[in-house]
């Protein structure tokens, strides 16, 4: 993917907008975080989860739909666990609060 891709909507988040739209906003940057090259910027802020699950959200359909569009076998080694930890480990305070998250952390190496 190219690194300069942009979200479909490239205006500052506001968060004055109604929810949904804010929601929308995070999801989309979620797929833009697994799809080209991290942005500090596109990351969800510490302490929302209700962004942070948006977020995740999209980064996950992201994951999803690359494993189902390039049909290669299943890699026990490559899961959306190791995807999460690999995108975020710059960002440990954020990579700390999602692995917090039963559904997420949970679904890790045990």
């Amino acid at each position: 993917m190219d690194a300069c891709r942009r979200p479909s909507r490239t205006r500052p988040i506001d968060q004055t907008d109604p929810e949904e739209n804010v929601e929308n906003d995070w999801f989309f940057l979620g797929v833009l975080a697994f799809t080209a090259q991290l942005d500090p910027g596109h990351l969800p802020p510490l302490g929302n989860l209700k962004l942070q699950l948006a977020w995740l959200s999209g980064f996950a359909g992201a994951w999803f739909d690359d494993c189902c569009a390039t049909r290669a076998p299943i890699d026990e080694d490559v899961t959306l666990y190791t995807a999460i930890t690999a995108t975020l480990r710059e960002h440990p305070l954020l990579l700390r609060e999602l692995m917090a998250i039963p559904s997420v952390g949970g679904s890790g190496p045990h």
